[in-house]
């Protein structure tokens, strides 16, 4: 497991306050584990059978099945338990995020919090100095 990979399991365990590999189907520890399996997917761009191999390797039985089904319900995840969505807020605003990847997957999931007039504005700063 690498130094990201570590940190981003320590904040999410630091957050949700459990296991992500303990074997139970429980919601608060699905939902850990599919905000985990997310983080990987998205901040440290592990690919599914990547993403089951660590959990293997903590004893959580996974397949990359298994994480392609937790990614898809993320969203839903999100949408239907105002907490999942406070925690994943709270996981990207834990410390800094030093890495590329990692500072665009935390403005991703703030854009939505942005108040309208300040996304027209970096609408059209990034249109003028960013012309394909």
């Amino acid at each position: 497991m690498t130094v990201l990979e570590k940190r981003i399991l320590q904040r999410v365990r630091s957050v949700t306050n459990v296991d992500p590999f303990k074997n139970t189907r429980r919601r608060e520890y699905v939902e850990a584990r599919a905000l985990l399996m997310y983080l990987y997917y998205n901040v440290c761009r592990l690919n599914l059978s990547q993403i089951a191999r660590l959990f293997q390797e903590q004893g959580k039985g996974c397949h990359h099945a298994t994480v392609l089904h937790s990614l898809r319900n993320f969203e839903m995840y999100k949408k239907f338990n105002p907490r999942f969505n406070e925690m994943v807020t709270d996981v990207l605003s834990q410390g800094s995020w030093g890495t590329h990847a990692e500072k665009i997957e935390y403005i991703k999931q703030r854009l939505f919090d942005i108040p309208k007039e300040v996304v027209e504005d970096v609408y059209d700063i990034i249109s003028n100095e960013y012309r394909v």
